[in-house]
């Protein structure tokens, strides 16, 4: 089960993954994986939770075309 599909869900690898790209509380749902062949069917669901949506706190601050500094502090909003 795929709610309302977004740009950021993606299914790659002929089927085989499911990829949510910068997840939000908007992707909170249940999924269902489904993989069938000759000898039957199985199937199995996962119930994604996103609670909330971190933040950097700050951008990337580029020394030169070789160093990049990344500061990984980062805010958390309960949803």
């Amino acid at each position: 089960m795929i709610p309302d599909v977004d740009a950021n869900v993606r299914i790659l690898s002929g089927g085989r993954r499911l990829e949510i790209v910068s997840a939000t509380t908007r992707d909170t749902a249940e999924y269902r994986c489904v993989a069938s062949n000759p000898a039957g069917t199985i199937s199995r669901d996962f119930s994604l939770f996103v609670f909330g949506e971190s933040t950097f706190l700050f951008p990337p601050f580029i020394l030169n075309i070789y160093t990049c500094i990344v500061a990984c502090q980062v805010i958390h909003v309960q949803m």
